[in-house]
């Protein structure tokens, strides 16, 4: 190893957020007022701003410490300090955070060296101003632990060597910090900083003026095995909301009364929130008793998915039809969420699946005169939305239809398309109300046979976006100078899955099977395998997931004898609902039987399904560079990734040039988006130095290896 990292600070997104995301594996710490910023770049759109102000700064951990290193950083002050000990655009600190090295610039331009914080003795100082203010400056500084030497450059220029410096320990961490306010300085901004020790081959010793160049992935190569998630599902447009919301005054047709009617929409969340109910879409207007509506989220009980109906519009007529526990949204997917009322019963669908089964609901809502709207609770007729909690989703393809109800208690196929926006496309186009496409931006169109009028919100900037970018390729939807955790390329590596729906108490002698293994319903235990018939369906099932997972209960709930069942396990989600998870990840799950001979039950499926291995590499090419450059001296690869779960999760990334591969570090992933890096110093097709060709005829790869 040389190059021990290196920064342009273009790729975390620029203002006071992005410090945080500089933090995510990558800076062991950066202050409130420490952060990339385009008020000043020397090479790219920006550069890292600190405020001298309040002790700001950042620091960054070397991977590995080193006893001589070499930093090389340009530096911008628009004005020279008035005192000498303001800031300090480089510090060397050892692995207890105990400052080795500051270097100061000082009022007159001059620079000087302290063995130590910025209120240190001067060790060393230059013989003159070296430096301006409202300019570029790069600086080069060399520090060896053995001799105690620290050298200092200046645009090539040498302009500093002392060696009287005392360290103690070796270098292993680099940082910039500020003391305060005052002194006639009160901002400076960093770029291009590179960092490396003497090791390896390339890099090893003073590297002169370099500029480093932030490449975004710009075409998909192949491999390409990773699924995309953007923020488009069809067409470009979609809406996107905070904390605001889209609403259309009320109208006769928004009545739902006694009759079916069904709500549908595609949406992905952004941001779930930790408390609070979390709104979707509703006709639910609480300052003058006008609610008849509203589907939400309830992260107060864990995420569950409520609807709410009122028969009066008071308070004390709220009944929660569906109170769903058994699907859990999860950030950055979209997922089809109907809600349908036929004859009676209301029945949620997630992705085309049965969730619970269907409710008793014969209620009469009541005929809210609020607006109905989507996103975050409307507060009144407009434009005032509620912001306790932001609805933080974004949507497509909202439908809204009254006197049909689509969906019954069958599964269905999820819509592969934009909604029809006629008959005979939609036999029920006459029932639709409201049917949103979001194609149109500004405003947003009702695309329903009725044309109404679609208002938004003053708050939370609610609007139809058009993010046609996202549907260029798989590179698109993580190109973004500023990242969006939301949009990202997936390797899942799924279990198998199946739903037991259960309507009724099985009789005895009815069973399910699950992998090779049959339960049979007795109404008194003499046999492994027999399940007990519970005093209603939900203790059935318990009894039944006891079972099947070796749980509680062998000899009283389940027979004598009954072993954990190897194939699968069981839960039991509530609304008389069992799902089953294959005991092995990946598309071998996909043969695990499930069937049953009941009269009143059924699996989704005769066998589990689902399941998925882990998906071929994901290649990318990158931007070009710049059209000055000459030489390459390293690429450091960023990747900023996540998992969704506790199981195991591995990523490695390759750079490859013509047939030649190079691996980076095999590394576990966790469950927080973070940035993972690689360095490369040589090109893997003629194992000498990095060539602009090499970048030019190179690809890089992300693999999924556990």
């Amino acid at each position: 190893m040389a190059i021990l990292f290196m920064d342009s600070f273009d790729h975390y997104g620029f203002g006071g957020d992005a410090n945080a995301r500089m933090v995510d594996n990558v800076y062991a710490s950066v202050t409130s007022n420490c952060f990339p910023s385009t008020g000043q770049a020397r090479t790219g759109q920006g550069s890292l701003l600190t405020l001298a102000t309040f002790g700001q700064g950042t620091r960054r951990v070397f991977p590995t410490s080193a006893s001589e290193v070499f930093v090389g950083f340009a530096f911008y002050a628009l004005a020279l300090p008035e005192e000498t000990d303001r800031f300090t655009p480089c510090q060397l600190r050892d692995g207890s955070n105990n400052v080795l090295l500051s270097v100061v610039p000082l009022p007159d331009g001059s620079i000087a060296v302290r063995n130590g914080g910025l209120t240190s003795a001067n060790v060393a100082v230059t013989s003159g101003p070296v430096i301006g203010a409202g300019a570029w400056n790069h600086i080069e500084v060399r520090a060896v632990v053995s001799t105690g030497t620290v050298e200092v450059r200046v645009n090539g220029v040498e302009v500093l060597s002392t060696t009287g410096f005392t360290f103690g320990a070796n270098f292993a961490q680099w940082a910039c910090s500020s003391r305060g306010a005052g002194g006639g300085i009160n901002e400076y901004y960093t770029d291009d900083l590179i960092v490396n020790d003497t090791t390896g081959s390339y890099n090893n010793t003073w590297k002169g003026d370099l500029r480093i160049a932030t490449l975004f992935p710009d075409e998909d190569g192949t491999p390409d095995g990773w699924s995309r998630n953007g923020r488009d599902k069809f067409g470009n447009g979609v809406f996107i909301t905070e904390e605001g919301c889209l609403y259309v005054d009320d109208q006769t047709g928004f009545n739902i009364g006694s009759g079916d009617f069904t709500i549908e929409f595609f949406i992905n969340f952004y941001a779930l929130a930790a408390s609070g109910e979390q709104t979707i879409a509703g006709q639910y207007r609480t300052d003058n008793n006008q609610r008849s509506w509203r589907l939400y989220l309830d992260q107060d009980s864990g995420g569950n998915l409520k609807f709410d109906i009122s028969t009066d519009g008071t308070l004390g007529t709220v009944t929660t039809i569906i109170d769903w526990s058994g699907f859990q949204f999860e950030v950055g997917r979209f997922v089809f969420v109907s809600i349908s009322r036929v004859s009676g019963t209301t029945y949620l669908h997630i992705n085309g699946r049965l969730q619970g089964v269907g409710v008793s609901d014969s209620n009469t809502y009541h005929n809210s005169t609020g607006p109905l709207w989507v996103g975050t609770q409307l507060l009144d007729d407009g434009p005032n939305a509620s912001t306790s909690v932001e609805a933080d989703f974004i949507m497509d393809e909202f439908r809204f239809t009254v006197g049909t109800g689509r969906y019954n208690s069958a599964n269905y196929t999820v819509p592969s398309a934009a909604f029809p926006r006629s008959a005979p496309g939609d036999p029920n186009f006459a029932n639709v109300e409201l049917l949103f496409g979001f194609e149109q931006s500004d405003p947003v169109i009702d695309e329903s046979g009725n044309g109404y009028t679609v208002n938004l919100t003053n708050t939370g900037d609610p609007n139809a976006y058009d993010v046609a970018s996202d549907a260029q390729g798989k590179f698109a939807v993580v190109d973004e100078a500023t990242p969006l955790d939301y949009t990202y390329i997936a390797a899942d590596f799924l279990f198998a899955e199946g739903t037991l729906t259960v309507d009724a108490l099985p009789t005895a002698t009815e069973t399910v099977t699950l992998g090779s293994t049959t339960y049979e319903f007795v109404s008194s235990l003499t046999s492994a395998n027999d399940v007990l018939i519970g005093a209603d369906v939900n203790e059935t099932i318990d009894n039944l997931v006891a079972a099947i997972n070796g749980g509680a209960g062998e000899g009283s709930v389940y027979g004598t004898g009954t072993v954990a069942n190897t194939a699968a396990s069981a839960e039991n989600l509530g609304g008389n609902q069992m799902r089953a998870v294959a005991a092995t990840q990946g598309t071998a799950g996909n043969s695990v039987a499930s069937t049953e001979t009941m009269a009143d039950a059924a699996w989704t499926g005769s066998t589990l399904s689902g399941g998925a291995d882990i998906p071929a590499a994901q290649e990318f090419s990158f931007s070009p560079l710049p059209l000055d450059t000459t030489a390459v001296r390293g690429v450091q690869l960023y990747h900023r990734s996540a998992k969704s779960d506790a199981g195991p999760c591995n990523l490695q990334t390759s750079f490859h040039v013509g047939a030649s591969s190079s691996n980076g570090t095999d590394r576990p992933i966790t469950t927080a988006f973070s940035y993972w890096t690689d360095i490369w110093e040589e090109d893997p097709d003629t194992s000498a130095g990095l060539t602009p060709n090499s970048l030019t005829a190179g690809a890089f790869q992300i693999n999924r290896t556990t």
